[in-house]
């Protein structure tokens, strides 16, 4: 006996036909509807009652009918990455031409995405739609250049957060900070607006060595509070050591703070007039030393 085989969309029913035989027993039935690809026997008999060769097996393949459905954002800001993912069966085609199960864009503007699955059994299809919310409308402070030991406010508006980096600026969420950077720094503000996209913009600040040292070569510790104390005064200085000696290469006084000063007094007793040599070396804050040394008149 012979029977025939072939395919269905999954859920229709096929009929077995056989050939070839008299009466004919079927493993199922003649009429099937099977939920995956299956194979079903069928037993054919002459009229006689002989059972020679009578044996034939029918296949039934199932194809699965089309589906598909797409999940992703649907609410996204401007210029961000949209990934769209299509899950189903069949072979996918999305509008944009695309046959991947996954597509991605950058869309500037609201957009909606569709798609359809086809196979043998027919087509599916899905849609999405998204939107696109804009990127707030700032402005901000360009990039500058300062003296060192200087400061400068910095700001950004057109949000309603702030977020500034580094994060030790006092006040990191304000729109409006305050900077005294020692070398040029680049800050960073993150700007979201009130539909929470955000936008992030780097300002660089160069900050250009304001160097300047000074020793007076003549003081006059007489109580007049008037040039008492003989400073070291500069600007731009990060560390400095300076000494003084009197003529025969004693030395009266050392300090490593620019705050403090000498007041001729050695020892406890106010020296008379003389003339002192200085030794200096300061570090400027990019890290350089100048090295300095000359004479100072003391006069009472």
């Amino acid at each position: 006996i012979t029977v025939n085989s072939g395919s269905i969309c999954s859920g229709n029913s096929f009929t077995i036909v056989p050939s070839g035989a008299n009466t004919y027993t079927y493993s199922c039935s003649s009429v099937i509807t099977p939920s995956i690809t299956s194979s079903y026997t069928v037993i054919g008999e002459s009229a006689n009652g002989c059972l020679n060769n009578n044996v034939a097996i029918s296949t039934v393949t199932v194809i699965e009918v089309p589906s598909v459905s797409i999940t992703g954002n649907t609410v996204i800001c401007a210029s961000e990455l949209l990934t769209l993912i299509a899950n189903g069966v069949g072979n996918f085609l999305w509008n944009t031409g695309e046959t991947t199960p996954s597509i991605t864009s950058y869309p500037t503007s609201n957009i909606t995405y569709s798609i359809s699955a086809t196979n043998a059994c027919g087509t599916a299809s899905d849609l999405i739609s998204v939107i696109v919310n804009s990127l707030p409308t700032i402005n901000y402070s360009n990039d500058t250049t300062i003296l060192s030991d200087n400061t400068i406010n910095l700001f950004a508006n057109g949000g309603i957060t702030y977020n500034w980096q580094p994060a030790n600026l006092g006040c990191n969420t304000c729109s409006v900070v305050t900077v005294s950077p020692t070398s040029n720094t680049t800050y960073t503000v993150m700007i979201t607006a009130a539909n929470g996209c955000t936008v992030t913009k780097m300002i660089s600040v160069r900050v250009e060595d304001n160097f300047e040292i000074f020793i007076p070569d003549i003081f006059s510790p007489n109580g007049d509070g008037q040039n008492d104390i003989l400073y070291v005064r500069g600007l731009g200085i990060k560390e400095m050591s300076f000494k003084l000696f009197n003529r025969i290469g004693e030395k009266i006084f050392e300090t490593n703070d620019i705050t403090k000063g000498w007041d001729g007094c050695y020892k406890g007793t106010a020296l008379n007039n003389a003339v002192f040599v200085y030794v200096l070396t300061a570090t400027r804050l990019d890290g350089s030393k100048i090295n300095k040394h000359g004479d100072v008149t003391l006069i009472r």
